[in-house]
């Protein structure tokens, strides 16, 4: 087994413990929106899954660190890729809003038990942490949408012409249709023919 593919293997770990277990912690945070007391069970739930996504997100930088690495010394021009700097981009976003929800989020999370969540919870802190709920739910799946990517095509069997169709049909598919003109009764007298003397 190549160094490559171990460290492709770790990078899919990563994205996969950060995308499940930050989904489920945001579906059970999202309960307590609605007024909801937040319970010893929520904090261990909260606890349990923060780790998980701590460890993607340890893997994945590492991994990536890696793969940058590698690219480096054997293919230099990839590392121009636009999609690769978006990737970077991306984990430095989920880097630093990890770093915020555990100095912000869960601190508040833990003094609000036997409370509701936002109780006595000012507006600006209860923004900060909703955009960081935001910004977790949806950072970890651009790494998976930007890998599929590419694979997202027009099937390779397709000629050339039939690309161009298939194009030309999802245009016309997508152009309005004319308004249709009311028949009134000039009209059907218009279309009745004439008899033949």
């Amino acid at each position: 087994m190549s160094c490559h593919t171990v460290l492709l293997a770790l990078h899919l770990m990563g994205v996969a413990f950060g995308i499940g277990a930050s989904t489920i912690l945001d579906l059970r945070t999202v309960r307590l929106l609605y007024g909801r007391p937040v319970t010893e069970q929520d904090l261990a739930f909260a606890g349990a899954l923060s780790a998980f996504v701590r460890i993607g997100l340890v893997l994945l930088v590492i991994s990536g660190l890696g793969l940058l690495l590698w690219l480096w010394l054997t293919d230099p021009d990839l590392l121009a890729n636009p999609k690769l700097h978006a990737k970077l981009t991306i984990v430095a976003m989920l880097t630093l809003n990890g770093c915020l929800i555990e100095v912000i989020a869960l601190p508040l999370l833990r003094s609000q038990c036997g409370r509701p969540l936002f109780d006595g919870v000012s507006y600006r802190t209860q923004v900060a942490v909703l955009a960081m709920g935001v910004v977790s739910a949806t950072s970890w799946y651009l790494p998976f949408l930007l890998g599929i990517a590419p694979r997202v095509q027009l099937p390779d069997g397709l000629s050339g012409s039939a690309r161009d169709r298939t194009r030309g049909g999802a245009r016309l598919a997508l152009r309005p249709l004319p308004a249709k003109r009311p028949i009134g009764r000039h009209s059907a007298a218009r279309l009745t023919p004439t008899p033949p003397e």
